[in-house]
């Protein structure tokens, strides 16, 4: 528009002047206008492409400006988003409610009703009732590498040029019209696309190192962490020692006293440090990225040095800040979650609790799991009922056609039901190992996250987690047992049928 105003400015005031002089100014302008529209255009293709490559993911929206303070939704009941100090909170993003090519949608990952919209230029968390304005008002687009590399700006669908960015005198977030000349609404008005590795928590992997794929993390002289060939060490990704909801601690799978922490910037192997006890668990928590400098890899920065962090340097694991435009650094900074077996699948254990080590998980005549002096019920993990790969099921081994089943959050053992997805889904738990305690597993319901499987008055119960309560993390720890007595048994039949093979063998 400006160039446009420039061209009849210009050829108003050159209009006396010969006709070449004209058509010289009118040809170079349009070439401008259609270097300007191809520049456009290209970046709203590049833009059209971000967006579709997240399409359906789910993610938490981190600020540029304030470290790990993401987008998340106040507690006060206003539904009112607002950047949070380690926030957890995600989205999913999906086409735009109002089916506008270029932009998309944010929806509560927690609440498939749930969309994040801008009302009155500020932004809430509401639930979708079907209408042309809520639609309007709950799209947005997403302008990659709008102010800097790898970060995107969230602009109105609605208001053309106002991006979302947090007020001065608050954290709550409004769209504010864009000021170029202004440096500090620029990195205030930036985000990056982070997944949070919490989803690990449970799980113990190996760390393979992406440029040296034969490497993995493992421990040198004086426990020092370096990445060392074909040496497979595992470590179990636990919830962060220092407390903080969106980190995580590195459990040595070999010695449950044992953690990664940082000492002067070098990784290390050590016991807790019963001395300097908090310092201790800043320097072992970390921020687990997945798909940060590459997908498929994920990352670790220190809660205590943001913005550090972990990477080999020729073969020692180190602290260091990022340089996110040094390929050298991101490679040496990415690591593969590699799981060493297929955990507990197809083996047969006794459920012994952590607070009560002479009980175990049984079955009552009424078909009620609880705890049971000395008992002898075993349970096989298989894959789960409900067909999704991170959660399994437990199978009676006395009885193969019944499963724990979670019910009116109780817990029984019940025939399958191959017609039922509710079923199926009472049936899944995500098995958490060293979850509160190193050596225990927890089970948490496939149906309803948050809730776990604890024993209350003797009977087995699936309650609400209560993470700062001793008494429920212990109640709700189990130890996976494998029988002496059924292994002692296996193995006299194999004796026994060796010896008949032998004997019609030779006899």
């Amino acid at each position: 528009m400006c160039l446009i105003l420039m061209l009849t400015l210009i050829l108003t005031v050159t209009a006396k002047y010969d006709y070449s002089l004209k058509q010289d100014i009118l040809n170079d302008v349009k070439i401008q206008l259609e270097d300007f529209e191809d520049l456009e255009n290209d970046q709203q293709s590049q833009d059209a492409k971000f967006q579709e490559a997240h399409i359906g993911k789910i993610y938490s929206f981190e600020n540029f400006y304030h470290s790990n303070y993401r987008i998340g939704i106040l507690a006060d009941g206003s539904a009112t988003a607002s950047l949070l100090s380690n926030g957890l909170e995600m989205f999913r993003i999906v086409r735009a409610l109002n089916r506008r090519a270029d932009s998309v949608s944010f929806q509560s990952a927690k609440d498939r009703n749930m969309y994040l919209q801008e009302h009155n230029l500020a932004l809430r968390l509401h639930k979708n009732d079907d209408s042309i304005l809520f639609k309007n008002f709950a799209s947005f687009i997403m302008r990659n590498n709008k102010y800097y590399p790898g970060y995107f700006s969230i602009e109105s669908s609605n208001n053309p040029g106002y991006f979302l960015k947090c007020t001065s005198s608050t954290w709550r977030l409004s769209f504010i019209k864009e000021n170029l000349s202004d440096n500090l609404y620029k990195v205030v008005a930036s985000y990056r696309l982070v997944r949070l590795g919490i989803v690990h928590i449970g799980k113990c992997y190996s760390f393979q190192s992406k440029n040296f794929p034969q490497y993995s993390i493992g421990i040198g002289h004086n426990d020092i962490a370096t990445i060392r060939l074909n040496d497979m060490v595992e470590f179990c990704i636990v919830k962060a020692l220092n407390g903080r909801g969106d980190a995580v601690s590195l459990l040595s799978a070999n010695d449950s006293s044992k953690y990664l922490r940082q000492q002067d910037l070098f990784l290390k192997l050590h016991s807790l440090d019963v001395y300097n006890v908090e310092p201790f668990k800043n320097d072992a928590s970390f921020i687990l990225r997945e798909d940060f400098f590459y997908s498929g890899y994920v990352s670790l920065e220190s809660t205590n040095y943001p913005k550090y962090y972990i990477r080999h340097q020729s073969d020692t694991l180190k602290l260091q800040n990022e340089e996110f435009f040094f390929n050298a650094f991101k490679n040496d900074a990415s690591f593969k979650l590699v799981q060493m077996h297929d955990s507990h699948i197809g083996k047969q254990y006794s459920f012994q609790p952590n607070d009560l080590p002479q009980y175990r998980i049984g079955i009552r005549s009424t078909e009620t799991a609880s705890i049971l002096y000395k008992g002898l019920d075993e349970f096989r993990i298989v894959k789960a009922l409900n067909g999704q790969s991170q959660y399994v099921s437990l199978q009676s081994v006395n009885d193969k056609d019944k499963y724990l089943r979670a019910q009116g959050f109780g817990l029984k053992l019940q025939s399958i039901d191959f017609t039922s997805e509710q079923f199926n889904g009472d049936a899944s738990f995500n098995l958490l190992e060293s979850f509160y305690y190193p050596g225990y597993v927890s089970f948490e319901s496939a149906n309803e996250p948050g809730y776990f499987l604890k024993h209350d008055h003797f009977t087995i119960k699936l309650l609400k987690e209560e993470p700062f309560n001793e008494k429920y993390r212990r109640a709700a720890s189990f130890k996976l047992l494998q029988s002496s007595s059924r292994l002692q048994l296996n193995l006299a039949l194999e004796l026994q049928l060796t010896k008949k093979l032998q004997d019609r063998l030779y006899g």
